[in-house]
């Protein structure tokens, strides 16, 4: 009893040598003798594992499974679980007992606990037995369900697909109690990052994890609604008003995956955006690229079709105008739609504009999006367009795109019938062009 102290009070003072002596007590034909000391070497595998010499000790821990005192049994698979964290390498001959265990009324809660501390280090180890871990999650022990949702969490985390034919299993849980639930949301967010087509149905499910404690818990359900949006942006409409309402969460990763959730619908539903057009315009200032690009489609989207929502953001989206190709053609987007309610706010932008439209580099996209956004302006503010007419008149000679090469010519026509001085230097481009078959 008194190494069993020792060990519980400080379990870091136990030598190696003194864990032999307790393995050797493991033998005693003193029930009491036997739970103290496996006890004492449960406390010292969990915080001091160097102590423990994992060949003499996990062959006699295994044995201890089996013996008659309940305690003796628990107590040694929970070491097993601690061993095994430190010695991966003993994996091997140890997860198929312990899956056994988890038929075992008596220690099968223990058993989980054990398997899921293998398989924080050696995932491939317990890979083959994921249908157990997936029928463990319908147990009716809360313990058990929480160490099987854990084990699932790290298979998915080193590769999803083991995970992916379980996923409306798992789904079921997303209302599960804490750890459950939080397990269960790391496996979503795991499958949709390499299978949005997995976790589609999952939208209505994902809404409850929105407004959870844990930021980790609601990142994980922002993070599989923004995957989910990104290839299929008409699907996460059941979840539009709790991603809004996570637009001003605490954690800026929450927030983040919310507005590019939100950014992907606005290309199918642009009312449904409106919410998150300030947020959006805040995640132009991103580190991440492919982040500026959604962020500018969402912005482009909502500004097609309610330009008023996105004018006050005319400069921080200009700004963007020499960023990458995806970003330029994105924001180009953003500023056409705006012109053609508010051409007066889009006007100072007339030269980074012609700058896009006279950019090879483009895929077309922004070219012809510039082109709109110039002819809108010139719509109204012919005189502010002279400086993009050689642009204009290079477009409309050359570009591949017949809508850009129409948008172009309107904007050059209103230049000319305004002030010919500036079309003069290009008026020979366009002869060309007028006679040309």
């Amino acid at each position: 009893m008194v190494l069993r102290d020792r060990a519980e009070e400080s379990p870091g003072s136990i030598c190696a040598e003194t864990v032999g002596e307790l393995l050797s007590l493991t033998r005693s034909t003193d029930p009491s003798a036997r739970v103290a000391a496996t006890y004492a070497i449960e406390r010292v595998a969990t915080v001091a594992p160097e102590r423990v010499d994992p060949e003499p000790a996990v062959d006699r821990l295994l044995a201890c499974r089996q013996g008659g005192v309940e305690d003796v049994r628990r107590n040694a698979i929970q070491a097993l679980g601690s061993i095994v964290a430190a010695y991966p390498d003993w994996a091997d001959g140890t997860v198929a007992l312990l899956l056994d265990d988890l038929d075992r009324d008596d220690i099968r809660a223990d058993a989980s606990w054990a398997l899921s501390r293998v398989a924080d280090v050696r995932p491939d180890s317990v890979e083959s037995a994921v249908d157990r871990f997936v029928a463990a999650l319908d147990d009716d022990d809360t313990f058990v369900r929480i160490n099987a949702s854990a084990v699932l969490a790290r298979l998915a985390q080193a590769d999803p697909t083991t995970v992916r034919p379980a996923i409306d299993r798992v789904v079921a849980h997303l209302d599960d109690v804490g750890r459950v639930q939080s397990n269960a949301s790391v496996i979503v967010g795991a499958i949709a990052e390499t299978s949005s087509a997995a976790v589609r149905a999952a939208v209505e499910d994902l809404v409850a994890v929105l407004d959870h404690d844990s930021g980790g818990v609601r990142y994980n359900g922002t993070l599989a609604l923004a995957r989910v949006a990104s290839d299929f942006p008409g699907d996460v409409w059941p979840a539009v008003d709790a991603l809004v309402a996570v637009l001003d969460d605490p954690e800026d990763r929450v927030r983040r995956k919310a507005t590019l959730a939100l950014a992907h619908a606005a290309t199918e539903h642009p009312v449904d955006a409106r919410p998150a057009v300030d947020a959006m315009a805040d995640l132009l200032d991103g580190d991440d690229a492919a982040d500026r690009a959604t962020a500018a489609r969402g912005l482009a989207a909502v500004a097609d079709a309610f330009p008023g929502d996105v004018e006050p953001h005319v400069e921080p989206v200009a700004a963007r105008l020499d960023d990458e190709p995806p970003v330029r053609a994105a924001v180009t987007g953003a500023l056409a739609g705006v012109a053609a309610e508010y051409p007066g706010s889009v006007r100072p932008e007339v030269g980074a504009l012609a700058a896009v439209l006279d950019d090879e580099r483009d895929d077309g996209d922004g070219r012809r999006r510039a082109a709109r956004a110039l002819a809108a302006v010139a719509t109204v503010y012919p005189e502010a367009i002279g400086s993009a007419a050689g642009a204009l008149a290079t477009a409309v000679a050359g570009d591949d795109d017949e809508p850009t090469r129409v948008a172009a010519s309107r904007a050059i026509a209103r230049v000319a019938a305004t002030d010919p001085a500036p079309v003069a230097p290009v008026a020979d481009d366009l002869v060309a062009v007028s006679d040309a078959p």
